[in-house]
């Protein structure tokens, strides 16, 4: 039996839950009502209370099947109030370019789906952009 460790905290409405496992590895009928209805909104960017609103389905069950997909280690969350913050790139990137398992971690890190990754060079484009303010 797997030990899967304390009870997780409670889920806050401005809290954005991020998957932790690629969404074609979901099966609907391993899955409850309320939680099949809210995982196509699972994109890492819609919070808790906007999920609620999108998938139709009241704030504390989007709130309670998001504590258990964090308990079974399906979902991470974070602070919606992280997106407030400012993101800038240091010499370190340097390394990017010429780290090839490097790349393959960024890339495989940020594809929306291990099908389609996005390319090595509108990847490091993007990043490339932060700038302060």
């Amino acid at each position: 039996m797997i030990d899967l460790g304390t009870d997780p905290p409670p889920v806050s409405d401005y809290q954005v839950p991020i998957l932790r496992v690629y969404t074609h590895h979901f099966h609907p009928d391993q899955w409850d009502l309320t939680t099949t209805q809210i995982i196509p909104f699972l994109d890492g960017f819609n919070h808790i209370a906007r999920i609620s609103a999108l998938a139709d389905v009241e704030s504390n069950l989007v709130r309670a099947c998001v504590q258990n997909l964090v308990y079974h280690r399906v979902l991470g969350l974070v602070s919606i109030f992280q997106y407030g913050n400012v993101y800038t790139v240091t010499p370190e990137l340097a390394s990017l370019r010429t780290d090839k398992e490097l790349q393959k971690d960024v890339l495989r890190a940020a594809a929306r789906s291990q099908e389609e990754p996005p390319s090595f060079r509108d990847l490091y484009t993007f990043i490339s952009s932060f700038t302060y303010g």
